[in-house]
C-alpha cells in the first residue's frame, strides 16, 4: 500500500506516458523522481520495475492510470538461474543501453551503453581489460528490454576444442569398434569358406571322403551342401566307371577266348571243304564255304561296323546256304550301286530281314518265292530295299510295328527281335532320322526300307 503526495499526479512522467499510450503498458527501470511515496522499506529506485497502465471503462473512456512496482529479484531468479559457459552471465538493459537488473559482476559497468544500444543482434567481440570477450543482444517488442549475454571468447575456443576432442574420441573408439567387428565378422565369413576351400583341395587329390559340416542354413552353409552332395555324386560315378571297367575287362577276357572256338571251327570247315572238293561234292563245298564265310563275317574280329561289299558277301553267303535248304522254293536278286562298295556299314542288318522274308513270306506261300534286294545312294543316305512276294501283312499289323520302330525298341518281344534289334542299332548309333520303315499288302509281298548314312572312313 502507498500513500499518496497532496502534489497532482498527473504531471508525473510515468502518468503522461500512460495517458498519450493508453493501450500500451510501460516499464519504467530505477523510477526515480516519482510523486509516490511506499509506507513500506521496500522501495528502492534500484531495485524495483514500475509497470504503468492506463484504465479505461467499457466504453474507451479514461478513468485512470494504475502503477505497479516489480520487485528485480524476480528478474534475478530467472536471469541467475542461466549459465553462459563457466564465467558468462546475462543482464537486461533498457532501450538506451542502461542497466536494468545485472548480477554481481565488474565486467557490466565496463561495458558502455552505447555498445549495446548501437550493436545489431548477431554476434559481436569486444575486448575488456585486455580480455575479448562476445556479447549476444535479443531485443523483446513487449518490453523494449535487451537481453544481453556476455561470454569470454576463450571459454568458446576451449568448449569447442573439448567439444572436437570428445567428437575425435569417439570417432576413434567408432573406428576401433568397426574395426574389430568388421575383423569379426569377416572371419565368420572366411572362415567356412576357407574350411570349404581346404575340403575341395582334398577332394581334388582323390580324398573323397570328406564332408562339410555347418551350424547355419545361410548360403554358405547351402554352398556346404551342395558341395557335399557333388562328392557323393562324383564318389558315385567312380564306383560305377569302376563296375563298368570291371565288366568291359571280364567281357573282354570272354571275348578273346571264345575267339579259340571260331578259329577251330574255322580249320575243321575248312578241312571239310577240302574233303568235299577230293570227292567232287561241289555242292557240299559251295554250302561249307558259304558256311565260313557267313561265320567270319558275323565274327568280323569283334568290329561293329564293316564294308557294305562284306554285309553283301554276308547276305549271299546265307541265301546260298538257304536255297540248297529250301531247293526251288525261291530265288533271289541282288542291285547295289558300286560306288559305295567300300562305304563302312553297321553289320548284319540285311540278314535278319532276309531271314523274316523266308519264314514268315515266301516259306507260307504256294508259289515260288523272290527277294529282291536294292541298294541305293538317296541323298546322303544308304536306302536297303528289300522286297519279297509272299503272303504280306495285314494293315493294322503293320501300323502296330512301324509305331513299335519308332519306339526304338519292341519291349514285348510280340514280333520277335530280328527287325527290331537292326532298327534299334541304326537309332542308337546315328539318330531318329535313319532305321526301318515296313510296307505290305496282304497277299502280295513286303517291302522294308532301310536308312542308313553313308560312312566313307
Amino acid at each position: 500500500m502507498k500513500k499518496i503526495e497532496t502534489t497532482p499526479l498527473n504531471n508525473d512522467f510515468w502518468y503522461k506516458k500512460a495517458v498519450d499510450n493508453p493501450n500500451e503498458i510501460h516499464l519504467f527501470s530505477k523510477p526515480i523522481g516519482r510523486n509516490v511515496r511506499s509506507i513500506y522499506d521496500y522501495y528502492s529506485a534500484d531495485n524495483v520495475i514500475s509497470i504503468v497502465k492506463a484504465v479505461k471503462d467499457s466504453k474507451e473512456n479514461f478513468k485512470g492510470v494504475i502503477m505497479i512496482d516489480m520487485k528485480l529479484s524476480v528478474v534475478e531468479d530467472i536471469i541467475d538461474n542461466v549459465v553462459l559457459g563457466k564465467s558468462g552471465f546475462l543482464y537486461v538493459a533498457d532501450n538506451k543501453g542502461d542497466v536494468v537488473y545485472a548480477p554481481v559482476n565488474r565486467i557490466v559497468y565496463r561495458i558502455h551503453p552505447s555498445i549495446t544500444q548501437d550493436m545489431q543482434p548477431q554476434n559481436n567481440l569486444h575486448t575488456i581489460d585486455n580480455k575479448n570477450y562476445q556479447i549476444l543482444k535479443n531485443y523483446s517488442n513487449y518490453t523494449g528490454y535487451n537481453v544481453i549475454g556476455i561470454f569470454p571468447t576463450d571459454e568458446t575456443m576451449s568448449i569447442i576444442i573439448e567439444v572436437i576432442m570428445y567428437i575425435i574420441l569417439y570417432g576413434i573408439l567408432i573406428i576401433i569398434l568397426a574395426i574389430i567387428l568388421s575383423g569379426l565378422i569377416t572371419r565368420s565369413l572366411t572362415k567356412p569358406i576357407s574350411k570349404l576351400r581346404k575340403l575341395m583341395a582334398e577332394a581334388e587329390n582323390g580324398q573323397l571322403d570328406v564332408r562339410f559340416e555347418s551350424k547355419y542354413n545361410d548360403e554358405i552353409g547351402k554352398l556346404g551342401k551342395s558341395f557335399n552332395k557333388m562328392i557323393e555324386s562324383i564318389k558315385n560315378l567312380i564306383n560305377i566307371v569302376y563296375i563298368e571297367q570291371r565288366k568291359k575287362r571280364k567281357a573282354e577276357l570272354r571275348a578273346f577266348q571264345a575267339q579259340i572256338k571260331p578259329h577251330f571251327l574255322y580249320n575243321t570247315l575248312d578241312t571239310i571243304n577240302w574233303m568235299a572238293q577230293d570227292y567232287e561234292a561241289d555242292d557240299i563245298s559251295e554250302i561249307v564255304t558259304s558256311l565260313t564265310n557267313l561265320f567270319r563275317i558275323s565274327l568280323s574280329k569283334g568290329k561293329e561296323i564293316i564294308t557294305l561289299k562284306d554285309e553283301i558277301k554276308h547276305v549271299e553267303s546265307y541265301l546260298t546256304i538257304q536255297m540248297a535248304r529250301y531247293e526251288d522254293k525261291f530265288d533271289y536278286t541282288i542291285d547295289y550301286d558300286e560306288s559305295l562298295l567300300e562305304s563302312r556299314v553297321i553289320k548284319l542288318i540285311i540278314q535278319p530281314i532276309v531271314e523274316n522274308a523266308i519264314y514268315h513270306g515266301i516259306k507260307e506261300c504256294e508259289h515260288k518265292g523272290h527277294i529282291s534286294i536294292k541298294i541305293i545312294k538317296t541323298e546322303k543316305k544308304i536306302c536297303f530295299i528289300i522286297k519279297d512276294n509272299g503272303i504280306g501283312i495285314d494293315k493294322e499289323t503293320i501300323n502296330e510295328m512301324n509305331d513299335l520302330f519308332n519306339k526304338v525298341r519292341d519291349k514285348t518281344g510280340k514280333y520277335g527281335i530280328g527287325m527290331f534289334n537292326v532298327n534299334e542299332r541304326l537309332k542308337l548309333s546315328f539318330g531318329e532320322d535313319y532305321g526301318i520303315k515296313i510296307e505290305s499288302i496282304k497277299g502280295h509281298g513286303t517291302t522294308i526300307k532301310i536308312l542308313h548314312p553313308i560312312i566313307q572312313d
